[in-house]
């Protein structure tokens, strides 16, 4: 960095640390994957800032230090008033290298791209032929903000240049680098531009990026150097090739992106892997299309930072508070209830839930609003949890939630058709009833629709409905189950359960 000792640099990250609470600082060093694991541990956050940089670098540390802030996020003044000018000194030196080449005739442009990516692109005009000499794109940065604009400079009337990439290259970004979608045939378009070939500092101010909204995250804030409150916001948008994270940095647009529908998004800017609505952007809404199932769930999740998924029996063997997130089978849902805050001496509302996979199972309590997140999740899904923590008790290991939860349905349950023997009742409503059965000698709960139930075993609801259903159990009925749900069941006959058990 030009101008800038390492020493200026390390002081202003330890001082950046220490803006940061408990939790923040713990996912800071989850997402600094370069650094093994025993290098983080039982280190002074000053000690820790040396460390970043030995691994990083200064200058690669800068920028991977401003994405993280952008992650957790900490886009307050008291953190970028410390980080932003050597992430501005770092861009600018990278502006003045790239001023400083010869634009010589048909010459290689190396595109800013996500680490390890070797994709080349050629500058060329719209007749094919490579760019003139003279032609020159700025990029203008603004400190505030940390937004950059792009400018094509050209002679009075030249043609407008294109960039043609290399359709044969292996990496492609942003966002999801192993995308089975990416390798099908997109359908072209002069004006559209597909959100599989957005990579960092591509020109879109002559091109649309079309995307449906699949998240949104809530109303967020920065200072800017004179302590003035900006809003921005993210969305997670996807197409039939891709999906990408938005930053929307107009307030007045929050209300009008809307989750499910469906955008055209001109005059933005890409960097970072992200891009940037800014105040010169442009959207309209536009008719559907279909977006695979799969790019929808991976946009969701780029709205939330994720701690690194780790296997259950791992989690076992972890200190405790540490943050992972898990992916497993749903085995068991437990009823909400509120337990007394030691702390505050407060009643808080919590749910758990018991994940599985092929290393052991484990217990996940939701706390408070996150328990909103189980919502139309049933027994025999698989499903990503992230942002957990780690919580001892004696010799038991559960998970806990925290602010940053969320749950991200990967499979639903297999619908199978069984044989069950009804042999209780929990609750009885004029909707819904939950019934104990056993399935294979081992007895599950169920809920059923209640008006279903009646039907397959002939009674009326009403006000005796739970003293009907006990008059007619313990009973064998077959049903369709979804995990823990009956859709579907009639009573047997004799016949019927020797045929099954055969």
């Amino acid at each position: 960095m030009t101008g800038v000792s390492a020493e200026e640099w390390k002081s202003a990250l330890i001082n950046i640390f220490k803006e940061l609470d408990g939790q923040q600082y713990e996912h800071t060093l989850q997402l600094l994957e370069k650094i093994p694991k025993g290098k983080k541990e039982d280190k002074s956050r000053e000690q820790m800032a040396q460390t970043i940089i030995e691994h990083y670098g200064e200058k690669k540390s800068v920028l991977k230090v401003d994405h993280i802030m952008k992650e957790i996020p900490r886009m307050d003044y008291p953190v970028q008033k410390l980080l932003q000018p050597f992430v501005e000194k770092r861009r600018a030196g990278k502006k003045r290298i790239r001023e400083a080449e010869p634009e010589a005739e048909g010459r290689m442009l190396q595109q800013n791209s996500a680490p390890g990516s070797n994709m080349i692109q050629m500058v060329a005009d719209s007749s094919g032929k490579n760019k003139e000499p003279g032609k020159k794109r700025k990029v203008e940065a603004n400190p505030k903000t940390g937004e950059r604009m792009l400018q094509q400079k050209s002679a009075a009337g030249s043609k407008k240049n294109q960039v043609v990439s290399d359709s044969s290259v292996k990496n492609k970004e942003p966002g999801d680098l192993e995308n089975p979608h990416l390798d099908k045939e997109q359908p072209s378009s002069s004006w559209r531009k597909p959100i599989a070939e957005l990579q960092n500092g591509v020109d879109l101010s002559q091109k649309v990026v079309v995307g449906k909204v699949v998240e949104k995250s809530g109303l967020l804030t920065y200072e800017t150097k004179d302590k003035q409150k900006r809003f921005f916001f993210y969305l997670g948008i996807a197409d039939d090739s891709g999906c990408i994270k938005v930053m929307v940095y107009r307030e007045k647009a929050f209300h009008f992106f809307k989750k499910g529908r469906f955008y055209n998004f001109s005059n933005t800017i890409m960097e970072e892997n992200i891009m940037k609505f800014i105040p010169k952007s442009n959207t309209s809404e536009c008719a559907k299309f279909d977006v695979p199932k799969d790019l929808e769930l991976k946009a969701r999740m780029l709205i939330y930072g994720q701690d690194p998924a780790v296997c259950i029996d791992e989690i076992k063997r972890l200190d405790e508070k540490k943050r992972v997130s898990v992916e497993g089978t749903v085995t068991e849902i437990r009823k909400s209830d509120s337990v007394v805050i030691k702390e505050s001496q407060t009643k808080k509302k919590r749910q758990e839930f018991k994940l599985e996979d092929c290393t052991g199972s484990i217990y996940i309590t939701l706390w408070g609003e996150d328990i909103k997140h189980l919502k139309g999740v049933s027994v025999g899904d698989t499903v990503k949890v992230t942002n957990v923590k780690t919580n001892h008790y004696y010799d038991t290991v559960s998970l806990n939630s925290t602010d940053s939860t969320r749950i991200f349905k990967l499979k639903c349950a297999t619908l199978q058709i069984v044989q069950l023997k009804i042999i209780g009742i929990k609750k009885a409503r004029k909707l819904q009833t939950e019934l104990e059965a056993v399935r294979d000698e081992v007895a599950e709960t169920f809920s059923v629709k209640s008006a279903v139930l009646a039907e397959a075993l002939g009674i009326q609801q009403g006000t005796d409905f739970k003293k009907r259903l006990l008059e007619k159990i313990p009973c064998s009925v077959k049903a369709e189950i979804e995990g823990d749900k009956i859709l579907n069941l009639s009573a047997m006959q004799n016949e019927e359960r020797v045929q099954m058990r055969m």
